[in-house]
C-alpha cells in the first residue's frame, strides 16, 4: 500500500499496527555502503506529514530499525502526531538481521539488482552462511508484530524496502518479480479479528499471519 493508503488503515477499528519504509533518503551508488545515507529535508517533511495525518483514536509506539535515517522517519512521525505518543524504541527485526556477511550478499546486489536478489534469495540460492532463508526471516518480523500487539496501541514499524518486499511476499509473487517495489513509506497494516492477526499488503486483502 502507498503512504495515504497506510494512513487510511490506521482508522480501522480492527488496525493495531503499519509496518512502513522509512521516508525519502539520501541517494545511494553502493549497496555496501548503504547504512549511512539521512532522510532528505523532503523526506523529513514527508514523516511529519504522515504523523499529522495518523488517527489519533489510539496512542502510538514507535519501533524502529536503528540505520539513522529509520530513527530519523520515527522522530519526525512522532513529532508530527498529534496524539499521544508512548514510546520510541529501537528493534532488531526491523532491520537487515537476515545477512550475516554483507559483503558478498550487497555485492551482489549491486551486480544483478534490488528484484533479482529477491527472487533468487527465495529460491534459496545464497549461502545460510552469508544470508537467512527468506521465510525464516519473514516468519521472524510476523513473531515480533505478534509479539507486540497490545489492543490499546497502535504499532508504528519503521523498517527497510527488503523487509517490506519480504512481507510482500504473502501476497505477490517475488520470485517472477511480479510486483511494485515498496516506495518511501509504503508498506503493509497489522490486523486482529477475534484470535486472527492478519496483514493488509493491497487495501481489503487481509492475509492470515497465524502460522
Amino acid at each position: 500500500m502507498h503512504r495515504e493508503e497506510i494512513i487510511r488503515e490506521s482508522y480501522k477499528k480492527n488496525c493495531y499496527g503499519l509496518a512502513v519504509r522509512h521516508a525519502t533518503r539520501e541517494t545511494i551508488t553502493d549497496a555496501r555502503q548503504s547504512i549511512y545515507q539521512l532522510l532528505t529535508p523532503e523526506g523529513k517533511a514527508m514523516a511529519y506529514d504522515f504523523g499529522t495525518k495518523l488517527s489519533t483514536n489510539k496512542p502510538i509506539r514507535i519501533y524502529h530499525s536503528f540505520i539513522e535515517r529509520c530513527k530519523q522517519t520515527a522522530d519526525s512521525i512522532a513529532e508530527g502526531f498529534q496524539g499521544e505518543v508512548i514510546s520510541i524504541n529501537t528493534a532488531d527485526t526491523l532491520t537487515g538481521f537476515y545477512v550475516y556477511n554483507p559483503e558478498p550478499v550487497l555485492g551482489n546486489v549491486n551486480d544483478i539488482g534490488s528484484f533479482k536478489f529477491l527472487s533468487n534469495w527465495f529460491q534459496n540460492c545464497y549461502s545460510t552462511k552469508d544470508i537467512m532463508p527468506a521465510l525464516k526471516a519473514r516468519q521472524q518480523m510476523l513473531d515480533f508484530f505478534i509479539k507486540t500487539f497490545n489492543p490499546h496501541y497502535l504499532n508504528i514499524h519503521i523498517t527497510h524496502d527488503w523487509n517490506i518486499a519480504v512481507l510482500y511476499s504473502l501476497y505477490y509473487n517475488i520470485i517472477n518479480e511480479d510486483y511494485k517495489w515498496p516506495g518511501y513509506m509504503h508498506g503493509v497494516s497489522l490486523q486482529k479479528n477475534d484470535q486472527n492477526h492478519s496483514m493488509c499488503i493491497e487495501v481489503e486483502t487481509p492475509v492470515n499471519i497465524n502460522f
